[in-house]
């Protein structure tokens, strides 16, 4: 497990580059700070399944990929804070920060035990919220029509990581109350994305084929998850999801800059 979790980190490092590193060229686009902030949801599920799934022995690797979930959640805020000009985002971009300093202080300085982790459960909750709410301000001012299939492909790394976070938390502390989707219902969500996505990139031969690749690791989560199976099972299957449904979605937007059908460029 650990081997794979530093494979997965290191996959993780180069799919979140790919989401912006065309747009640096000239600066972030507007369309691109969606996705930057799609990643920054993920991050957030990451690093709190991270947290719970570390234990009091915070282990070695697992603790690797807290920190790096940590720090990419700060540079792609740093990226949203250069890029974004538009009031009703840059708003709820601040209410974020103000969530996340007291979240990483509170997180990064304890053991991971129960106790800590029903102090921490409040600030994610509410960088959870904060952080959906960057997101759907930049919907707002940014969104396109043909930018849906590549947001909801990102939106499947989304629901793969809040999987994660959720039986990972529930080792240390019960999930259940008004804060919490049942996992089921996660489950449910992801499934019918996949549907939704396959219809609609039926058309487009590539992203057809990269899409049908995440169906066995998307039946694998289902499976371990549905078989209450250890956490280190489902954590990974969620990050093996996580890395597939993040290249479908770069894939989409390339399409959708060419002008493809079933792109999404935005």
């Amino acid at each position: 497990m650990i081997k794979r979790t530093g494979q997965h980190l290191a996959a993780l490092l180069g799919l979140l580059a790919l989401t912006t590193t065309a747009a640096h060229a000239a600066g972030l686009a507007a369309k691109d700070t969606m996705h930057v902030a799609l990643d920054q949801r993920m991050l957030v599920h990451r690093m709190m399944a991270s947290y719970c799934y570390m234990g009091p022995s915070k282990r070695s690797q697992i603790l690797k990929q807290f920190n790096a979930s940590v720090r990419l959640i700060r540079k792609k805020h740093q990226q949203l804070r250069q890029a974004v000009e538009a009031d009703a985002p840059r708003a709820a971009m601040a209410e974020f920060e103000a969530a996340w300093l007291p979240f990483k202080k509170l997180a990064v300085a304890e053991d991971t035990n129960a106790q800590n982790a029903r102090e921490l459960l409040p600030q994610y909750f509410e960088l959870r919220d904060r952080a959906e709410k960057v997101y759907l301000r930049l919907l707002d001012a940014y969104g396109t029509e043909e930018g849906r299939w590549a947001r909801r492909a990102h939106e499947q790394a989304v629901l793969a990581q809040r999987i994660a976070a959720h039986r990972a938390c529930n080792e240390l502390v019960a999930t259940d109350g008004p804060n919490w989707k049942a996992v089921d219902s996660l489950v449910s969500e992801l499934d019918g994305g996949h549907q939704e996505l396959a219809e609609a990139v039926s058309h487009n031969a590539e992203a057809k084929y990269k899409l049908d690749s995440t169906q066995l690791v998307l039946e694998q989560l289902k499976d371990r998850v549905a078989e209450d199976q250890p956490v280190s099972e489902i954590v990974t299957a969620a990050e093996e999801l996580m890395q597939k449904a993040t290249q479908v979605a770069n894939l989409l937007r390339q399409a959708g800059s060419n002008g493809n059908k079933a792109g999404g460029g935005a």
